[in-house]
């Protein structure tokens, strides 16, 4: 039930706002809906039938109708909300007497109902839905037309950091004032928004316990939102006594979420573990706080686990890079050894000739081995053939020297 103002309707603000002005300003809509080709008319973004019109200003004509009409023109705050399902950041509605008078309250009660709904379903909702989706199952307690709204706000998820604080502020300080409801239209806000957060349970369970083979799944970018640090603010801003319960609830389903998210999902632990501290401080009762601090102990001490093994991996790969490179270096080493130049050295009598000052000098080291026991110089036959038995000559024959020297193969 959208209300509007007899100002917003005429396109000006009529003051006083007598019975005169009001049936020059019906005699005026209704010229114009006889000018127009369909049977309604719209004015703010809103469509008025012709029986709309008239039973709108036959309540202007009633006793008081036209006062409160007056006094809430005068209230800027009111009035924005009540047309606009809108309030700013420390906004305060008048304090004004007539806002206590029964009367006044049962008046203003289903246009109070309509926009504070519309205002909840744009702070709380997840995906575009239209608050027409719940008008059927949570109605004021009376009303003239049915509710208008086109809720055009963003979704939750669209929504940027700046908007999620906004739609705090605004929030508390909606709550902040007094709610010019009944007390039957007051337990029906908390139920239509205590029926978005229901819905927001079933689907963080559902997406928990999913088969995955399903082509229809969940991601979990459609439930991280439902369970960030702005929404659980969000929730913890309605009444704890009337949603207590509701808040061990969801912060009972977060938990599990979590620890599902935790086991299953290695590169959102650290979001996880995010969402199990919001779900900490979302809880009320003292035995759902504790197993969720718990559980939050057992994330931590499996991160640290986690984060030591990872630190052990990183050393080994380290040390098998390590010595990959070392081995690369001397493999580079022995192919460029292998590329230096090639000595000859000389073989025969010119061996011979080269190595004879070095046997003289151990001949005179060596008294012990007789001089005739060395060779001399020119061939092997050449030498004197001692008499008897003796020992094997010192140096007998010198073997083939070798074309060039080779490293070897691998090195020690």
């Amino acid at each position: 039930m959208r209300f509007i103002s007899p100002g917003s309707l005429f396109g000006e603000t009529i003051r006083p706002l007598d019975k005169k002005a009001i049936q020059l300003g019906r005699k005026k809509l209704l010229a114009e809906l006889e000018l127009g080709t369909g049977d309604s008319i719209e004015l703010h973004g809103i469509r008025f039938s012709k029986s709309e019109i008239i039973d709108y200003f036959e309540e202007l004509q009633k006793d008081n109708i036209a006062d409160y009409y007056n006094t809430i023109e005068e209230d800027r705050v009111l009035l924005g909300f009540l047309e606009e399902s809108s309030i700013g950041r420390n906004d305060r509605f008048n304090d004004n007497p007539l806002y206590l008078e029964e009367p006044f309250i049962h008046w203003i009660s289903p246009y109070y109902f309509s926009a504070f709904t519309s205002f909840a379903n744009s702070c709380f909702r997840q995906s575009d839905q239209s608050s027409s989706n719940y008008s059927g199952q949570f109605a004021s307690s009376s009303g003239q037309f049915p509710s208008h709204h086109s809720n055009q706000s963003l979704s939750y998820s669209d929504r940027s950091p700046s908007q999620y604080t906004d739609q705090y502020d605004n929030l508390s300080a909606l709550l902040a004032n007094r709610p010019l409801m009944t007390d039957h239209d007051i337990e029906q806000s908390w139920l239509f928004i205590a029926k978005i957060l229901t819905n927001n349970i079933a689907l963080i369970d559902y997406y928990r316990n999913q088969k995955k083979d399903r082509n229809n799944t969940v991601s979990i970018d459609k439930v991280s939102p439902l369970m960030d640090y702005f929404y659980t603010r969000l929730i913890q801003l309605l009444p704890e006594n009337r949603f207590s319960g509701l808040r061990d609830k969801y912060a009972f389903v977060m938990m599990q979420a979590c620890i599902y998210i935790f086991n299953n999902d290695k590169g959102n632990r650290s979001s996880a573990k995010m969402w199990m501290e919001n779900a900490a401080s979302l809880a009320v009762s003292e035995e759902t706080r504790t197993e969720i601090a718990d559980k939050l102990k057992e994330m931590n001490k499996a991160s640290r686990k986690s984060d030591f093994a990872l630190i052990g991996r990183i050393i080994w790969i380290a040390i098998i890079v390590g010595r990959a490179a070392t081995c690369n270096f001397n493999n580079s080493d022995t192919y460029h050894y292998q590329n230096t130049p090639v000595y000859t050295l000389p073989q025969g009598d010119s061996a011979r000739k080269l190595l004879r000052p070095f046997l003289d000098s151990v001949g005179r080291e060596n008294p012990y081995i007789p001089a005739n026991r060395l060779p001399r110089s020119g061939s092997p036959g050449d030498s004197p053939r001692p008499t008897g038995i003796h020992p094997t000559p010192l140096v007998h024959k010198l073997p083939p020297l070798s074309d060039s020297i080779r490293p070897t193969d691998t090195i020690p």
